[in-house]
């Protein structure tokens, strides 16, 4: 029988204290929160594991606690936090525009004429839209904002981009 191997995967970065409590809003990089956020899981950061207390959503926003996070002071400790799960690697995305960070990490990027422009290294996900990190022929990480009219296709085989003149300029010096 075949082991089944869960990744990890990005689902909130804490954003500031909501209330007196120790609950803490988040910015969703999930689509599914409610199947995330189930109370007992554990969210894992770079800075430690929290164990999810409870969750819910306040108007449009949802909130966090944490055991053991029972004041603001504690909560305030936790800003800026990126959280992630595990996610069964079975597992894939209802929507089949959506993928995966792990799924796009090493998928060659070509331009609309079918040119090799580099590999996705990471993904990035600043408050705005994702970004591609690509690591281009060059030798230097190009930051490809994830939107539609950059990003033509996306498929298992690999990534068209359509990128505006200089975003995968080789003239840059390597990154290392």
């Amino acid at each position: 029988m075949a082991r089944r191997v869960d990744m990890l995967t990005r689902v909130a970065r804490i954003g500031k204290p909501f209330g007196v409590n120790g609950e803490v809003t988040v910015r969703l990089l999930t689509d599914v929160p409610e199947a995330r956020f189930t109370p007992g899981v554990t969210l894992r950061s770079q800075e430690g594991d929290l164990e999810l207390k409870a969750a819910r959503v306040h108007g449009k926003t949802w909130l966090l606690s944490f055991v053991g996070v029972d004041d603001r002071t504690a909560a305030e400790s936790l800003r800026g936090r990126e959280l992630e799960v595990e996610v069964s690697s079975q597992e894939t995305p209802d929507d089949s525009e959506e993928w995966f960070d792990r799924d796009l990490i090493g998928l060659v990027c070509t331009g609309p004429n079918g040119e090799r422009l580099g590999v996705v290294d990471s993904v990035e996900h600043p408050p705005a839209h994702d970004v591609l990190v690509v690591k281009t022929e060059a030798g230097h990480a190009a930051r490809v904002p994830f939107v539609s009219s950059i990003v033509l296709s996306v498929d298992t085989n690999g990534i068209e981009l359509d990128p505006p003149g200089g975003l995968m300029n080789p003239d840059l010096e390597p990154d290392h």
